[in-house]
């Protein structure tokens, strides 16, 4: 059952940065947010089943915030149910899984490090592909395909009629090389998944659609207000990058902040930050035009909170 239902959620992201048509617009996320899809016929027989997703929490992961998703399908007899939970977050690539487990505490979940690309930002795009393995699914782990189809097409399913969605198709693969499942996914802005349509080996064919949701305003309030909830040091961007990156940083409550650039070996490259600073969002831009191609290390101490990550000069 997990094989089948896993990907309807994937996309759901938390936005490192807002801007327009990008991933996050497809899936607003917030605590609080759920959606219900429901599935009258599966392998040709009545057989109602209906699927529910709750923004539970927002965790953290590595020093990184990932909202914890529970999933959870029941079938409307009562014969069955089941769930599960994804921890989702956005970086500067898009969409990345950082833990899958059977119960809502992160500790006892498979943590992945690093994150399991899931869906990049340029999903957004007609025509574009990605692939990824997902090893928690079947011995050996599962190869997920994706393809956009379209950008623009009008879906109608008991929730509402909604226009220009993203179409995805997938292809799920085992450590054989056999097709286990497919399906395809629509997206609609400001929304999230509206649509599944596909085949799997066990359910042979079904089809979910959306029948009540409930999604909050686009932008986060913690946004609007300019406070975040946790201290974080996010990846740079672009990454890698030659000679600019832009560095960001999230302070919860004032704090003396240390922004250091490191080399591979641990010597002191620049100081980027050695002052005090009030509670907000922070970016600074690092000039790598006099350091060699390689790998290097931005390190934050803040209070009581450190985080280390590494970027890439290209040249």
């Amino acid at each position: 059952m997990k094989k089948l239902i896993l990907l309807l959620i994937i996309p759901f992201l938390l936005p490192d940065h807002l801007s327009a048509q990008t991933v996050p617009d497809y899936f607003p996320m917030h605590v609080g947010d759920y959606w219900i899809l429901h599935a009258d016929m599966i392998s040709g027989v009545y057989q109602p089943t209906t699927y529910r997703v709750d923004i539970e929490a927002i965790d953290l992961i590595g020093g990184d915030e990932y909202f914890r998703m529970r999933q959870g399908y029941s079938a409307d007899d009562g014969s069955s149910e089941g769930h599960w939970y994804l921890w989702i977050r956005e970086d500067s690539t898009g969409g990345v899984i950082g833990a899958f487990g059977d119960t809502s505490i992160v500790d006892s979940a498979t943590i992945y490090d690093p994150p399991l690309p899931s869906f990049p930002n340029e999903a957004v795009n007609q025509g574009y592909s990605w692939e990824f393995d997902f090893p928690t699914m079947g011995p050996g782990g599962d190869h997920w395909s994706c393809f956009v189809e379209s950008i623009s097409e009008t879906v109608q399913v008991p929730a509402g009629e909604f226009n220009n969605c993203i179409k995805i198709k997938t292809i799920i693969t085992d450590a054989a090389g056999d097709t286990i499942q497919w399906f395809y996914n629509y997206y609609a802005e400001g929304i999230g998944q509206v649509l599944q349509v596909g085949w799997s080996f066990f359910w042979e064919n079904f089809k979910f659609e959306l029948i009540e949701y409930s999604v909050q305003l686009s932008v986060d309030e913690k946004y609007l207000t300019g406070i975040p909830i946790h201290f974080r040091l996010l990846q740079n961007y672009p990454n890698p990058f030659n000679p600019t990156t832009t560095i960001s940083y999230q302070l919860p409550k004032p704090s003396f902040v240390k922004l250091s650039i490191y080399d591979i070996k641990g010597r002191l490259i620049e100081a980027m930050v050695n002052k005090n600073k009030n509670a907000g969002y922070y970016s600074v831009e690092w000039n790598a035009e006099n350091v060699s191609t390689g790998i290097y290390l931005y390190r934050i101490d803040a209070g009581d909170f450190s985080s280390v990550k590494k970027c890439l000069v290209v040249k």
